[in-house]
């Protein structure tokens, strides 16, 4: 059996369960939109381009997992300057090229196969793409530069994590650009004439091959260097200056009798997770997150998209910092020294999603204030016209902007917190199997539910005939609130009845977070009535809705969670 051979099996053992469910789920779509074609709805120009933007829009999943298909690297400490091609294969008697080619040709081949199959498609419906090959290189070349960034030894520490920050807007970049040009022609700008195509192709075809062979070189470090290029300054690798261990000895025998049993445990693991939080990194993040203040601050004018594109953006810093903090220092959420410390588990949890809560909130700050840079320059004045033209004409009350949006802040303030509190109780199992699936169903649902929402949007031939759909849609939601209400109502209680048999908590607490999530259900529902206007709502859909968002399982779950990693 040749090398490569052999090199191309084992990569497709490793991710053989995830590779039958995505060759299994891209014959489903499409089979689906083949079949949807045959309806008479599918005849239609109208059903064609909503079939098919539905499979392009269901198929950036099998694009995204492309970044951990056919891979060799090994989850490890992205702060790091180690590289993270697995080390037992770098010792093999291999050639690095090989290491190298057989990952990068798999991705390639991968992203040309969904690219290609969704080429066919749309060829079916009467809208070939004739363009679709480069475009397709052009995103396989992303995946080219994620193995390049995690195959190669750095020298420093947090090198690796600054340049996934910094490569983030120019890769995405190259992303639209190449989408775009599967869908130029000669009424776009710049149009698809053959100067355009030429160097498209030329461009393209250099970019991939270059940082291929990039690729094959860092495979080729990495065989002499896997736990990092050492550095030549003696200032990076020094730890701090060592005293004598009388000296140190006295000093800590000092502090400890000053500072005995002064500090609390929620303040000494505050203490230790800002210790962490004052490393390079979070100067690095906070520097990108300026950056991207001050990027949007230049807009001279905005609307909805850039408003969304805005408010995604500013996701990453939280995710970036909260991912490093969590699993970039070490390998697992619970540190031996939390583990043995005499520390309820309930505090070392509940901490954490305190932490990664208020490291969410402090990244999304950088929306309300570009948004009153954009007030005060008067970029956001055509956006705010469109806003309040669309909601008054369903309200009729001049302040019905600003009620909904103090609405839809504290709806989405609740998503926060539900999402970075589930975040921190997946994470403590520290079974990376669990969260991997539960991810991949919480993104099934939404994407579902999105693809759904857009089939529906492309149905109606204009604006204000989707605008009366979805008003009309939301007015029939009532019916499910109970419902969902009555689902919610039986996890509360499983939660609840579940932390109280467990002994990690009192009873006291038990009964105050269950008190704390009544009164805040309450309290939030009726500001939120308050603020809608008009009196289409009644104020038990917002109890039922609040009630449902308000995160508690997974708040009260979260101990349970991190006790079996803890004694396992």
């Amino acid at each position: 059996m040749s090398e490569i051979t052999a090199l191309t099996r084992l990569l497709i053992a490793r991710c053989r369960t995830v590779l039958v469910i995505a060759v299994t789920y891209m014959l489903l779509i499409h089979v689906a939109a083949i079949a949807y074609s045959f309806s008479d709805a599918g005849v239609t120009i109208t059903g064609q381009r909503a079939v098919t933007s539905i499979v392009v829009m269901f198929s950036l999943p099998l694009l995204g997992i492309t970044f951990a298909l056919f891979d060799f690297s090994e989850q490890g400490d992205i702060s790091g300057g180690a590289t993270g091609y697995l080390p037992w294969l770098l010792r093999m008697p291999v050639r690095s090229w090989k290491l190298a080619a057989v990952p990068l040709g798999l991705k390639t081949c991968w992203t040309l196969a969904v690219c290609g199959a969704i080429a066919l498609t749309a060829q079916f419906f009467g809208m070939p793409l004739e363009r679709w090959f480069i475009p397709a290189v052009g995103i396989a070349t992303l995946f080219v530069l994620a193995c390049l960034v995690i195959w190669q030894p750095f020298r420093w520490t947090y090198t690796r994590l600054s340049l996934i920050g910094m490569l983030f807007v120019p890769a995405y970049a190259w992303l639209i650009l190449s989408v775009s040009f599967a869908f130029a022609d000669s009424h776009s700008q710049p149009p698809a004439d053959a100067t355009m195509i030429t160097a498209g192709w030329i461009i393209g075809l250099s970019a991939y091959t270059a940082l291929a062979l990039l690729a094959a070189r860092a495979v080729r470090l990495a065989r002499c260097n896997v736990v990092g290029r050492i550095s030549e300054s003696q200032r990076w690798m020094a730890s701090a200056p060592t005293a004598s261990p009388m000296v140190a000895a006295n000093h800590s025998s000092t502090a400890g009798q000053q500072r005995r049993a002064t500090i609390s445990p929620i303040g000494a693991l505050l203490r230790f997770e800002a210790t962490k939080l004052a490393e390079f990194g979070t100067r690095i993040i906070v520097a990108s997150w300026l950056l991207i203040v001050l990027f949007f601050s230049l807009f001279d004018q905005t609307a909805t998209d850039t408003f969304v594109f805005l408010v995604v953006v500013f996701l990453f810093p939280a995710i970036f910092l909260n991912e490093w903090k969590l699993s970039g220092l070490h390998d697992r959420f619970l540190q031996p020294t939390l583990a043995i410390a005499p520390i309820p588990t309930t505090t070392i949890v509940w901490t954490q999603q305190l932490i990664t809560t208020a490291i969410w909130f402090a990244s999304l700050m950088g929306v309300p204030i570009v948004m009153l840079i954009w007030h005060a320059s008067g970029a956001s004045v055509p956006m705010i016209d469109d806003w309040q033209r669309v909601i008054g004409s369903q309200f009729g009350a001049p302040d019905a902007l600003g009620r909904l949006g103090i609405v839809a802040v504290i709806v989405a303030a609740l998503l926060v917190v539900r999402q970075t509190t589930w975040n921190v109780a997946a994470t403590s199992t520290d079974e990376k199997r669990f969260v991997y699936w539960m991810i991949a169903a919480k993104f099934a649902v939404a994407f579902a539910a999105f693809s759904w929402f857009l089939f529906q949007f492309l149905r109606f031939p204009d604006w204000e005939a989707w605008t009366q759909w979805m008003w009309g849609s939301i007015a029939e939601l009532p019916a499910i609130l109970p419902w969902l209400a009555t689902a919610k109502a039986i996890l509360v209680i499983a939660a609840t009845a579940l932390l109280y048999r467990s002994g990690l908590a009192r009873p006291q607490t038990v009964t105050g977070l269950l008190s704390g999530y009544l009164a805040c259900t309450f309290a939030i529902a009726a500001i939120v009535w308050h603020l809608l206007p008009g009196e289409r709502v009644a104020l038990w859909h917002c109890v039922t809705a609040i009630a449902v968002l308000m995160p508690y399982s997974r708040i009260v779950l979260a101990p349970l969670c991190l006790a079996y990693n803890r004694h396992a």
